[in-house]
C-alpha cells in the first residue's frame, strides 16, 4: 500500500476513536445526571445497564 492511503487509514481510524470515546462519555455523563436527580446511588452496575456499555469502558 502506498504511504498516502495509510497516513488516510490511520487518520481515519484516530478520528472514529475518538468520536467513540466521546460518544460513550456523553451517555455516562447523561446517566450520572439522571441518578442524581432520581437520588439514587450511581453505581458502576448502573452505569453499565443504563449505556449498555461494558464495565471496562
Amino acid at each position: 500500500m502506498s504511504d498516502e492511503i495509510k497516513g488516510r487509514q490511520k487518520k481515519a481510524a484516530t478520528d472514529t476513536a475518538i468520536k467513540k470515546r466521546s460518544n460513550s462519555q456523553q451517555l455516562v455523563k447523561k446517566q450520572l445526571k439522571k441518578t442524581k436527580e432520581t437520588g439514587e446511588k450511581p453505581t458502576q452496575q448502573a452505569a453499565v445497564l443504563y449505556t449498555s456499555l461494558s464495565l471496562r469502558t
